[in-house]
């Protein structure tokens, strides 16, 4: 049995977080808080699928915030502004905290 990414035992979820810019008025010091969260188990993951739940969910006007993965190929004509981060403990500590 694989283990990981990829097992058999593991569903592939996609999860969106909503991030929010905000700035303290006391210290000045910007931040960003979490609002809305959204997870979906997909059948299978590939263009298809992933787009339609960002469709599903997003309004468009978006800024996204993703890993990089070969299936965000063609997001660009779905949002706005599209970031890819490549994993490793900086990114998932800071850019992609919600969700990891």
């Amino acid at each position: 049995m694989k283990r990981g990414k990829g097992s058999q035992r593991k569903a592939s979820v996609a999860v969106a977080a909503e991030s929010v810019p905000v700035e303290n008025p006391e210290t000045g010091k910007s931040g960003k808080v979490c609002g809305y969260f959204k997870m979906e188990v997909l059948g299978k993951v590939d263009r298809h699928h992933v787009n339609s739940f960002i469709k599903r969910n997003t309004e468009g006007d978006i800024a996204l915030f993703t890993e990089k993965n070969s299936v965000y190929v063609d997001i660009k004509d779905i949002v706005a502004t599209h970031f890819t981060v490549v994993l490793g403990k900086e990114a998932t500590n800071g850019t992609l905290r919600w969700v990891h």
